[in-house]
């Protein structure tokens, strides 16, 4: 999230902000995460049933490694 508010680079002056403002930004950031988690898990399980299972499955291990 970027505003006039907050963000990288904002220059010399420290501006703070309220509470609320920093709730809602954490929370939009987490929303994002589940929001692509759930993507990806999808696409996942497209992959799989489509036969590219050994592929995710080598992917998965090196992701660990």
């Amino acid at each position: 999230m970027r505003n006039e508010n907050a963000g990288h680079g904002q220059g010399s002056a420290i501006e703070l902000i309220s509470d609320e403002f920093a709730e809602y930004a954490l929370n939009l950031a987490t929303t994002n995460i589940v929001l692509l988690v759930g993507y990806i898990g999808g696409m996942i399980i497209i992959l799989i049933s489509s036969g590219m299972k050994g592929v995710i499955e080598k992917w998965i291990q090196q992701m660990k490694n």
